[in-house]
């Protein structure tokens, strides 16, 4: 069973949010579980960690969409590890927001779980860490759709502090910051490294190709290699 309460924004509603998942557990005391959050401390602040902590069995903690049109500059979807020259990258990547669920509010890694994307996001910039400006073209990007963009001459690049790549076009204003088969992979193997429950995905119509889902293979590999 997972619970899908996106997001509590005040005390009343974390309380109601304790309840409520208290009553599942009590009423089904052999059901595995879990729930689904955010990356970061916005919402979370909201959730009172030491209550919830004994009633779940483990978090998918939704390490994605750490940019978006939403915010003020252009940067990474789901960088693993800090980005170079963002400022924001400290504390808004998988790492930094699966060691901040860990350590600032006390779940123990084998109740986390890291969350990949079989998407990307696209911004209206030149450069990254530059703020968005024009026609958002394509402001979410499938997999498959990434792939057919680099068929019709958008060029991959890899951002090595990120680990993860996105894409370019010469004459175009606009990049695309993306989930491909060797971050995925890196992340796969980087959670079971550290010591994580496992991962999951959001969601996998975006990487079917061939009846294989290529972004959830390639995580698998590196978790249970």
């Amino acid at each position: 069973l997972d619970c899908d309460w996106e997001f509590p924004e005040n005390d009343e509603e974390a309380a109601r949010l304790v309840e409520l998942v208290a009553t599942y557990r009590q009423r089904l005391p052999q059901t595995l579980l879990t729930m689904a959050v955010n990356a970061g401390e916005w919402y979370a602040k909201w959730f009172d960690h030491a209550k919830l902590l004994p009633l779940f069995d483990f978090l998918n903690v939704m390490t994605y969409d750490f940019h978006g049109p939403w915010g003020d500059h252009a940067g990474h979807n789901a960088p693993l590890l800090a980005t170079s020259g963002d400022p924001d990258g400290q504390r808004m990547n998988c790492a930094a927001s699966m060691a901040w669920w860990n350590t600032a509010k006390g779940f123990p890694k084998e109740k986390l779980l890291l969350g990949l994307p079989c998407y990307g996001r696209s911004f209206p910039v030149s450069e990254w860490h530059t703020k968005p400006e024009g026609e958002w073209k394509r402001p979410y990007v499938g997999y498959t759709t990434a792939l057919q963009l680099e068929k019709e001459g958008w060029t991959r690049v890899r951002d090595e502090s990120a680990r993860v790549p996105y894409l370019r076009k010469d004459g175009e204003r606009e990049l695309i910051s993306f989930e491909d088969e060797i971050s995925a992979g890196e992340k796969g193997s980087w959670a079971r490294t550290n010591g994580y429950r496992g991962i999951f995905f959001w969601e996998i119509t975006q990487d079917l190709i061939g009846g294989d889902h290529k972004i959830v293979v390639a995580a698998r590999k590196g978790f249970l290699p």
